[in-house]
């Protein structure tokens, strides 16, 4: 689900005050014919230099623009085109076939404004540009070599496919609903060639953009390069031997002592490195002793180990390229990535110590040095439980990153946490990094978190509870205990704990920090900011969560996290997909019950259960929305049920929040903020009194899909396949908010800022 997922049409169009058509000038800059079309707005052939013109009434959801190309017609209109064919027509009546690169734009919506995209969701056939013509908002390109550099599993005739289109999974299709996917190894390819464009379907933060309501268009197919949008990078091989260089993207080259190779870069997650010892035929086939790409001259993929690498990524948060070299994947070559231009950024970054000379034994292979992931591939070298430490031999030899900026490097003070015990009673303080410390009441403890290394900036404090240490610092505690030890080394504690959670210096200059319950509870907390004249957010965690523990998360000491205790995906989330846990209760007329979420919480929802019978244990079963016969829900209610769904704190500090009737409808609802700010959203009709008879169910009225079960009510086909319906209508007409069926984005998903507080209104 990727495009346009904000407003309504219905609710807003009475207001508007711009009711004139926009005009798309789609024109063709390729130096081949291009079959041009466009929904609405039909087809035509551009030959090169060509322009047609079409006008597209306000109101307009769910619009395209799109380029075929390879078309052969008859007089009639009638034919095939390779990439972006649309059922053999000239002349377009609904969507293109894969692959084929999307102008989208849904006109005159929420606020009197334009919502425009580029969009690769569909894969990528011809270069594009999207832009207002009289400029004052985003302009919109996608002008990378896509089908040249494209993965060999998603090549296609004349284009480069969308991961979704091969794999049809919901990792790569998002069909899941919102919040239930994230980038990709595929969706970065696309992503970091075209950083303005949808790479995955739930790609909104940064890929759908806004102009006023009335502005004209232009979409020019081939559009040449923006020079200011590209970083020019030389790489030079200063070495007594020859080396392929090779970078991704940009390929790769073979170059002699004294030669040099200039790549332009505009990307995310990219390196550079060289490959040694190599041996290729005349197709560009052959292999490489170190850094080897799967055997190819030209690049597509990243190298083997061991090679030294210059990682960057270009025009990034606050106008900030970063880069630096590397040795996570080992060492082959030695290396210095430096900007040319030294007016305003002076670093230079070298790695030209005899590492290969001086590798230990265990790492050493034929041409480099190995890092001990590649070797040994546990999580003390890999990082990979999330807790790790530094490799002395390679960090005494190397620092790898820099941050640049348009004016100066930022050299960051180390930050100060003091660690206080308020408690009556004596704690052990626990701190990684940092170690540990008893702490009686009033103590206090501070620490300075190194900031030159990316593993020191993230920790973790807290305390720990009846605790006998001997004089060599060994022994045990009751909660909170790390392998016995006084001095923490490690990230693992022994639950229950109360977490203080930090990263510092991250992307633009933010430190990220939290207190977390998800090891349980065993000691009131507060995690706040000593200086306040910039930040005054104060976390506190103070209730009285251990007397309230419930009987079956209790333990001396405190009260474990479900997942401690029952250790299931539902709890633990191990499968990355999962939902809150926070227990149902039944609510009288007039009642209110109020439930805490954590942020970053997907694919949530709360409903309302009508006509329950349950005994003293909990048991029973409701007319409506029943979960599997229990009281307190463990997962989602059986339809028919009106749903109000949200996921919080996702990308670019946003909440997701919907009314959903693709369940069904059982009673009315409003889900709205506490505090305004953003929409309220209500579904208040005679829904069941008005349901068609073949959707009616006892206490509430079915969506069509859980009656028919078929891919034009269920979208069981993946993004795309399936449009609004005469039963979708019947739902739309009397709730506009609502998800009428289950690829209704465009005018039923809403956004609030993080943080926002909600209520759910039954019949309001």
């Amino acid at each position: 689900m990727h495009f346009l997922n904000f407003f309504p049409l219905s609710v807003f169009l009475y207001f508007s005050s711009v009711t004139h058509a926009a005009t798309f000038d789609i024109t063709n800059q390729c130096t081949y014919p291009v079959w041009a079309a466009a929904f609405p707005g039909g087809g035509r052939r551009l030959d090169s230099g060509q322009t047609w013109n079409i006008n597209v009434n306000p109101g307009t959801t769910m619009g395209r623009i799109w380029g075929r190309t390879n078309c052969n017609f008859d007089g009639n209109g009638r034919g095939t085109c390779q990439t972006g064919d649309c059922n053999g027509r000239l002349q377009c009546q609904g969507f293109g076939s894969v692959p084929n690169t999307l102008a989208e734009f849904a006109l005159n919506q929420f606020n009197n404004l334009d919502f425009i995209d580029i969009s690769l969701v569909d894969g990528f056939n011809i270069p594009m540009e999207f832009s207002p013509i009289n400029g004052g908002c985003h302009k919109l390109q996608c002008s990378a070599d896509i089908n040249g550099q494209c993965p060999s599993e998603l090549r296609a005739p004349g284009g480069c496919n969308n991961p979704c289109t091969v794999f049809m999974t919901k990792e790569y299709c998002c069909t899941n609903g919102p919040g239930s996917c994230g980038p990709t190894d595929y969706s970065r390819f696309f992503k970091q060639r075209c950083p303005d464009a949808y790479s995955y379907p739930q790609d909104d933060p940064t890929s759908t953009f806004t102009c006023p309501a009335g502005t004209n268009y232009k979409v020019v197919f081939c559009p040449e390069a923006e020079a200011q949008a590209y970083t020019t990078i030389d790489i030079q091989n200063n070495c007594p031997f020859t080396v392929w260089a090779a970078a991704v993207p940009g390929r790769g080259r073979r170059l002699e002592y004294g030669g040099t190779w200039k790549i332009e870069a505009n990307t995310k997650n990219s390196r550079i490195w060289g490959r040694t010892n190599c041996n290729f035929n005349t197709l560009g086939k052959g292999q490489c002793q170190t850094g080897d790409c799967n055997g190819l001259l030209e690049c597509q993929a990243y190298g083997t180990p061991p090679n030294t690498l210059a990682d960057y990524a270009i025009n990034q948060f606050n106008n900030t390229d970063f880069l630096g070299i590397s040795l996570v994947d080992g060492f082959n070559i030695p290396m210095e990535f430096s900007p040319v231009s030294a007016d305003e950024c002076s670093v230079r970054i070298t790695c030209t110590a005899d590492i290969i000379g001086q590798c230990p034994n265990e790492l050493r292979t034929p041409g480099g040095c190995n890092n001990p992931c590649t070797l040994f591939k546990t999580a003390k070298y890999c990082c990979t439980s999330g807790a790790c430490e530094n490799m002395s031999f390679i960090k005494s030899l190397f620092i790898s990153l820099y941050i640049i900026t348009s004016d100066h490097i930022s050299i960051q003070a180390n930050a100060i946490i003091d660690i206080q015990n308020n408690c009556p009673f004596t704690v052990w303080a626990a701190a990684i990094p940092g170690g540990g410390r008893q702490l009686k009441y009033g103590d206090t403890w501070k620490i300075e978190p190194d900031m030159t290394t990316s593993s020191t900036k993230k920790g973790r404090i807290w305390g720990r509870t009846n605790c006998n240490f001997d004089s060599l610092g060994h022994n045990q505690c009751q909660t909170g205990d790390c392998n016995g030890l006084l001095e923490c080394q490690i990230f693992s504690s022994t639950p229950p704990n109360t977490l203080a959670e930090y990263a510092l210096n991250q992307y633009n200059n933010n430190d990220f920090f939290d207190i977390s319950l998800v090891e349980g509870f065993n000691i009131p907390m507060e995690f706040s900011p000593m200086s306040v004249d910039e930040c005054s957010a104060r976390i506190r965690c103070t209730a009285d969560i251990i007397g309230q523990c419930p009987n079956e998360l209790r333990t001396p000491g405190g009260c474990n996290n479900p997942c401690t205790l029952f250790k299931t995906n539902e709890y633990c989330c191990t499968s990355g997909n999962c939902g809150p846990t926070n227990y149902s209760r039944r609510l009288d007329s007039g009642q209110t019950w109020n439930l805490n979420v954590n942020p970053g919480t997907i694919q949530a929802r709360i409903w309302g259960r009508t006509n329950c019978n349950f005994d003293g244990s909990g048991r029973g079963k409701c007319e409506t929305g029943d979960c599997n016969g229990l009281l307190e829900c463990q997962g989602y209610g059986s339809p028919p049920n009106t749903l109000a769904e949200f996921a919080l704190n996702q990308p670019n500090n946003l909440d997701f929040v919907d009314i959903s009737l693709v369940d069904g409808f059982n009673i009315p609802m409003e889900f709205s903020p506490i505090n305004g700010g953003c929409r309220n959203l209500l579904c208040n009709a005679p829904i069941n009194d008005q349901c068609p008879n073949e959707l009616r169910a006892p206490g509430g009225c079915n969506n069509p899909c859980t009656v028919f079960k078929t891919n034009e009510f269920c979208c069981t086909n993946g993004p795309g396949s399936c449009s609004p319906t005469d039963f979708s209508r019947f739902f739309k007409q009397r709730c506009p908010d609502a998800y009428s069926y289950p690829q209704d984005d465009p005018t039923s998903l809403f956004t609030c800022p993080a943080g926002t507080n909600y209520k759910v209104v039954f019949c309001p």
